[in-house]
């Protein structure tokens, strides 16, 4: 007897959270691969709780950090949320010039937000 295989397409909702869970991969100059995903609206506003007053303030940190906090992977090894500025201090430093110019050019060619290369690297100086 012949068995018949439907392929069901996915639902709308589906097809929200598979993006939702989205993971790119990103090689920077370095030839590490760094895994990103979009920030939800509840991902941003930990980073914010992470942050004291006076850094959320500071737009230029602040962009760092939530381009660091898009950082799920370095070469296949999950990396955390990090839930203090000191964690994400060391995180902003591992992944240095080379990987922020590499998860930049990533956020705006798969999620299609961001700033330019230029202006990434150019905070990433300061």
């Amino acid at each position: 007897m012949a068995s018949v295989t439907i392929k069901k397409a996915p639902t709308p909702s589906e097809e929200i959270v598979s993006d939702a869970n989205k993971v790119v991969v990103v090689t920077d100059a370095r030839g590490r691969s760094i895994g990103i995903k979009k920030l939800g609206m509840s991902v941003r506003r930990r980073v914010l709780k992470a942050l004291s007053d006076e850094s959320s303030r500071k737009q230029q940190y602040l962009g760092l950090v939530m381009v660091a906090a898009c950082v799920v992977e370095i070469d296949g090894i999950p990396e955390a949320l990090p839930s203090t500025e000191l964690q994400f201090d060391a995180l902003i430093d591992r992944l240095d010039d080379d990987g922020f110019t590499a998860i930049g050019r990533g956020i705006q060619e798969h999620f299609g937000v961001g700033i330019s290369e230029e202006e990434l690297a150019e905070d990433a100086k300061k």
